[in-house]
């Protein structure tokens, strides 16, 4: 047969030779019949090819077998803990090998592997899970961006906690479709303390007013996600903050005091362990016997029951006043807002002792909801309006088609076109994945920048020499400092050092001479 001349022939034949001899070699084991001595005297041979002492040999065998689903197995388990360049492309291509397999090769194998194994046309759950605990940060954000990969929420999870501090892991996770609530929230919280770390870096407040400023931002970021979830997410989220001991009184006064009662009537049932359609009666009914009874139920402190008392009675009022949200920019802030600033009237008659941290608290909500309010109206006039472009002039053959069809052509059509308003407000998370990624750097910058006003510390003066690119060269300067000769006017002759002159005439003898 031709194939046993192989044997003698690979023994002396170039790099280049043996490259070009993979392809028709595997054609031929795949066109061979199952059981046929042929095929396994050209698996052999596929098996020596395998072993080549030249990379570039073996590269390209991987090339060709990794798009052959039923390639030899031991042939591709070769290839795959072969050196990096040339594992990538089996875990990366092949469909041949199974979970555990792919599984193993994670686990043993080197971050190049593993980012092959992350850009897999399809990752399983399992394969997905074992790459969140040993991929580095490109293979994570490979894996997020992979839509093909099957994520576990526990490994979704897993990968914030490892890499959720870098801004592209978390525009991968916006992008990412039907991210469960509990993984968004997690991202929220690692958002905040990354803008902590940033915000104080080098010189620090207190440690006491550093976490109350990152857990207020916390606290925000939960309220505004809780406010755009779903109800089935809702679920999922009060149970998830049950479990990882962060439904405190303090989150759920805010979320009363933003009036997101969905939140809150959730959070009660599962901790006074009641249908949620009963608490949401207790709720709306307005009586304050049942809804104390119901209140002591579920455990809350007897210190914040008039504040949360008041700031339902206050938001039924308002409701009826003004019938919720208004639609115009800043509603919700508007309606928290005056929601809050009534619950400290109500409160400031209570005794100081009791009163005194429950009205700083308000106050604080009131403050920010004053600042959200101020943001959407901002936005709303400093809206950009882009103009539209003028429509193409018709050309005179479909104008004179138009003539003879006898076509209407209303101008005025024509020429409006529609106007594009474009909202600065939004950022790139909320516009490529609504719902999402709710806007809350600015809230908590603001948050731990005040942190840091209060403890009056000033930062340190910025370093010069670590700007990637300064604002001006002589943007320090000023008139004053420049001396007074640099200020006048000077007119100087311009003197050429050579004779133009003298150069366009030789110039133009010696094409004459040519």
């Amino acid at each position: 047969m031709v194939v046993d001349r192989f044997f003698a022939w690979v023994a002396d034949a170039t790099v280049e030779q043996r490259i070009r001899a993979v392809g028709p070699l595997v054609r031929a084991w795949t066109q061979a019949e199952d059981g046929d001595d042929e095929r396994d005297t050209l698996e052999a041979a596929l098996t020596v090819v395998a072993d080549d002492a030249e990379p570039a040999v073996r590269r390209a065998l991987a090339e060709v077998l990794s798009e052959c689903d039923d390639a030899p197995r031991h042939l591709l388990l070769d290839l795959l803990w072969d050196e990096p360049s040339i594992a990538e492309i089996v875990a990366e291509r092949s469909e041949a090998l199974i979970d555990v397999e792919w599984i193993e090769a994670a686990a043993g194998t080197d971050d190049d592997v593993r980012f092959a194994l992350a850009r897999r046309r399809r990752v399983g759950p399992g394969l997905a899970t074992a790459l969140a605990e040993v991929v580095d940060r490109r293979g994570a954000v490979a894996l997020v961006a992979n839509a093909g990969a099957d994520i576990p929420a526990a490994a979704l999870l897993r990968l914030v906690d490892r890499f959720g501090e870098f801004a592209d892991l978390r525009e991968a996770l916006a992008l990412r479709a039907h991210v469960p609530v509990t993984v968004r929230h997690r991202v929220l919280e690692k958002l905040a303390e990354t803008m902590a770390n940033l915000v104080v870096l080098g010189r620090r407040p207190t440690d006491e007013r550093a976490g109350a400023a990152t857990r207020d931002a916390k606290d925000r970021a939960t309220v505004a996600l809780s406010s755009t979830a779903s109800d089935a997410e809702v679920v999922v989220l009060v149970d998830h903050l049950r479990h990882t001991g962060q439904l405190t009184t303090r989150l759920l006064l805010r979320a009363v005091c933003v009036g997101d009662l969905r939140f809150v009537e959730e959070a009660l049932a599962v901790l006074a362990h009641v249908p949620v359609r009963r608490v949401a009666a207790l709720v709306a009914d307005g009586r304050e016997s049942s809804f104390r009874a119901l209140y002591a139920k579920a455990g809350m402190p007897d210190r914040a029951f008039p504040a949360f008392a008041a700031a339902l009675e206050i938001h039924r009022e308002l409701l009826r006043e003004t019938g919720g949200w208004d639609g115009r920019p800043g509603d919700r802030a508007r309606f928290s807002r005056r929601l809050v600033e009534r619950v400290l009237t109500r409160i400031t008659i209570l005794p100081r002792r009791d009163a005194d941290d429950l009205v700083g608290m308000l106050r604080r909500f009131a403050a920010d909801a004053a600042r959200e309010q101020a943001r959407a109206v901002v936005a709303d006039r400093t809206r950009v309006v882009v103009p539209a472009l003028p429509p193409p002039a018709a050309e005179p053959e479909i104008e004179e088609a138009a003539a003879v069809l006898a076509v209407d052509v209303d101008d005025g059509a024509i020429d409006a076109a529609p106007e594009i308003r474009v909202d600065p407000s939004l950022d790139r998370f909320a516009a490529q994945a609504p719902g999402f990624v709710v806007d809350v750097e600015e809230e908590i910058a603001e948050a731990l920048g005040e942190a840091i006003a209060a403890s009056r510390i000033e930062a340190p003066p910025p370093r010069t020499d670590e700007l990637d690119e300064p604002i001006g060269l002589f943007s320090h300067v000023s008139l004053d400092d420049v001396p007074p000769e640099w200020l006048e006017d000077e007119e100087e002759a311009f003197d050429p050092p050579v004779d133009l002159d003298a150069l366009r005439d030789a110039g133009l003898r010696g094409e004459l001479a040519a």
